[in-house]
């Protein structure tokens, strides 16, 4: 990881990342700050704690500063072309970053605010996407960002780093360890660094409540934003399937996968959701509701008043059970939801469909080979065999040599084995790199999803 080098001081340091991301656009506006500045003193933040403390942060992307010198000009009107590099490739980045090629004034919503992004999160640039493998150090997206990033991208918002994440989402065995990736070794929260970071976009929510980012990019099946976001202290939620692209994100079940927002506000959450899901991506075939060719957004500023007359669920004795503390606070929660000053109609002890409560109780059901799974892992493990196989296909072999993993000894190395194009392969990579993949959990789920069987034929 590169150091982020600059003359702030720490106390500047520790002013800038105290800001909002909605601070820091003001900031801008008001030239009290620049994109540089933000961007510099949330990297150098990241240099001095993240690596002896949380670990969160995989890397940080080498061309953040010159994005973010770029939005300086265009907001000075003196736009500038920059370009990006993958590997031997180049390509014109002006309209991500919110500059036309005739240098016309392209201020986003989140005009030089510093993003960081899971490490399963496609991104046309220097930086890995591996879902925390080591297994795909060697090579690289070929289609370029993935959609949600290149809509954050013309927001105007400087994509600095990866966060580190549970590896594949935590889909590679039960049990696992929330947190812990081959390539970026263990994750911490920030408030207890002996306590469980929880879920797989671990890093993005640790990430956010050490101010590393304003505003952090994690993506869920079931539970992997909310999680995080309750264990670390911040903001997050799953959007509906379909308001976020799933292209260019590595899955895990496509009919169940969302990207979204991670924040310190939920203002902030609601900029950074905004921004995401600004387009449709006809291209990602979630959309077969009709929500998904409706114009997402939240409406900005946040009112009370927009929960008026919504009626709110509240589930309760689901197997969710975080003591007494836990519950004091949810309860005054619902208390104002249901307050006359905020008006919403609250559905308390929501009964749910029995479909739903033998998913909760997780009832079990043969999918392979005779063996017994809970309905939720049933579910996703054929979608996550061809899904998985279906990403890997279209990736590139990086040019540069294999990177070491952080959990490996200074003078070990990955086995150099080629490019995996299948889950079977990257089961195959970890046993051949066992000390550097398994040293801390096996891969019980990948196993199970390469010998997942076709569904039935409906002739």
């Amino acid at each position: 990881m590169s150091p982020a080098h600059g003359s702030l001081s720490w106390e500047e340091t520790e002013a800038i990342t105290r800001l909002t991301a909605s601070e820091l656009v003001q900031a801008q506006v008001e030239g009290r700050l620049s994109a540089v500045q933000i961007c510099r003193a949330f990297m150098n933040r990241i240099v001095a704690l993240d690596k002896a403390t949380t670990n969160a942060v995989l890397e940080l992307n080498p061309e953040a500063l010159t994005i973010a010198a770029a939005l300086d000009a265009d907001r000075s009107g003196k736009a500038t072309a920059i370009s990006m590099h993958k590997g031997t490739r180049e390509r014109s980045c002006l309209a991500d970053v919110g500059i036309d090629a005739g240098g016309e004034l392209l201020t986003g919503p989140l005009h030089g605010v510093p993003v960081l992004l899971k490490d399963n999160i496609d991104t046309a640039d220097l930086m890995h996407t591996c879902a925390g493998s080591a297994a795909l150090l060697s090579s690289a997206p070929a289609s370029g960002d993935a959609f949600v990033v290149r809509l954050i991208r013309q927001a105007g918002a400087v994509i600095i780093g990866k966060t580190n994440m549970s590896e594949w989402a935590n889909f590679r065995s039960s049990p696992s360890v929330d947190g812990w990736s081959a390539r970026g070794g263990q994750c911490r929260n920030p408030h207890d660094l002996s306590r469980t970071p929880m879920g797989s976009s671990s890093g993005s929510g640790v990430a956010v409540a050490a101010r590393y980012a304003p505003l952090a990019v994690g993506t869920e099946t079931n539970g992997s934003i909310s999680m995080p976001a309750m264990a670390n202290g911040c903001v997050g939620f799953k959007p509906t399937v379909g308001r976020t692209s799933r292209a260019g994100i590595i899955p895990i079940a496509a009919s169940f996968d969302s990207a979204g927002p991670m924040a310190r506000t939920v203002t902030d959450a609601a900029m950074l959701y905004n921004a995401m899901s600004s387009k449709v991506d006809s291209s990602d075939q979630s959309g077969n509701a009709p929500h998904c060719c409706q114009p997402p957004g939240v409406s900005l500023p946040l009112d009370n008043a927009a929960l008026r007359g919504k009626r709110v669920g509240v589930l309760r004795g689901v197997g969710f059970d975080f003591g007494e503390a836990v519950e004091m606070v949810f309860n005054k929660a619902v208390d104002v939801l249901g307050s006359e000053e905020v008006g919403a109609v609250v559905i308390d002890n929501l009964e749910l469909p029995q479909a739903v409560q033998d998913l909760l109780h997780e009832k079990r059901v043969t999918h392979t080979g005779g063996e017994l799974l809970p309905i939720s892992t049933a579910a996703y493990l054929l979608q996550f065999k061809y899904g998985v196989s279906s990403y890997l296909s279209s990736r590139i072999a990086r040019a540069e040599l294999l990177p070491q993993c952080a959990s490996s000894p200074p003078s070990a190395s990955v086995a150099p084995l080629p490019v995996p194009r299948t889950v079977a392969d990257v089961v195959a990579f970890n046993n051949a790199n066992a000390d550097v993949e398994l040293p801390q959990f096996g891969q019980t789920l990948m196993e199970a999803a390469v010998k997942a069987e076709d569904l039935p034929s409906k002739k």
